[in-house]
């Protein structure tokens, strides 16, 4: 999805991906709104911890089962990292690219200490995404 938000002039691009067990979540926050009803995104670098363009990213993985309702064991999100927007048409409403981040994963782990958590470190490299199909949300 991409949908204009509160920042002025500024879009976020939301893509998920999925797999059995783990799940990777990329931010992509554009100014390079040429007109209210642009509905591409630009074809540049994004980067985490720069709020305008800027990225981020999640990590989940191991899917558990509580009671009626599953949640994520293992979650993080990036403490650096960069995505690059290499294609993107408003025309067919498809974006391409690439990313790679590093991010603090936070585990329940009754053993571990500090008050039953873990943080490890999980390295995403040489993602992609290609021709993903979006929809535009043009938000007043």
């Amino acid at each position: 999805m991409l949908g204009s938000d509160d920042h002025p002039g500024g879009k976020t691009m939301t893509i998920s991906g999925f797999s059995a067990d783990t799940q990777i979540v990329v931010l992509l926050h554009d100014t390079s709104v040429t007109t209210a009803t642009d509905s591409s995104i630009g074809v540049h670098q994004y980067v985490v911890g720069y709020p305008w363009p800027g990225a981020e990213f999640s990590f989940l993985a191991d899917k558990i089962k509580i009671h009626d309702d599953s949640v994520w064991q293992h979650q993080g999100i990036a403490e650096s990292g960069s995505a690059t927007v290499t294609a993107s048409s408003a025309t067919t409403k498809k974006v391409s690219g690439t990313f790679s981040f590093t991010a603090a994963v936070i585990t329940v782990d009754t053993t571990a200490g500090l008050g039953g958590f873990k943080v490890d470190t999980v390295n995403i490299s040489n993602g992609k995404f290609t021709n993903i199909p979006y929809t535009w949300v043009h938000r007043h």
